[in-house]
């Protein structure tokens, strides 16, 4: 499995901070690997809406498993040959928002030799997640 935890602070507010990240329609502006999603359910995001991605090694059907607006919410995410999550905790700091969260993927079947030979851009990929978070979120109208 690979896991990977992060913090930033970013100088908006919990609310839109949150609700920016919970539109997981918003992730190819920040996430390297990822290209487009879109909502494939009905109604206002919260718990049980659901997406499609369309990232690097493929496409994943994610869900919204959690949802605590603007504390906290977690996705957990399924495609061919692995599963993923994300969890993000948006708390109130210094005029801001510290933002917590947690990538992984637990990869089966040959999709394991695969990561294992994309660990290396996968690394140096998810070291920029806090950075790539803070510049596009303050940049929001």
């Amino acid at each position: 499995m690979i896991e990977h935890d992060f913090q930033t602070t970013v100088a908006r507010s919990p609310d839109e901070v949150f609700d920016f990240l919970v539109d997981l329609r918003n992730a190819p502006q920040w996430e390297p690997n990822c290209q487009e999603v879109e909502k494939t359910s009905d109604g206002p995001i919260g718990r049980g809406t659901t997406f499609r991605a369309k990232k690097g090694m493929g496409r994943l059907e994610s869900e919204i498993v959690d949802f605590e607006r603007p504390a906290r919410f977690a996705s957990r995410d399924k495609g061919r040959g692995m599963n993923c999550g994300l969890d993000f905790r948006c708390d109130a700091k210094n005029g801001g928002t510290q933002v917590s969260g947690k990538l992984w993927m637990q990869p089966h079947g040959l999709m394991r030799g695969l990561v294992l030979l994309m660990r290396p851009k996968m690394k140096r990929m998810l070291g920029e997640l806090p950075d790539n978070l803070r510049r596009v979120i303050e940049a929001q109208g």
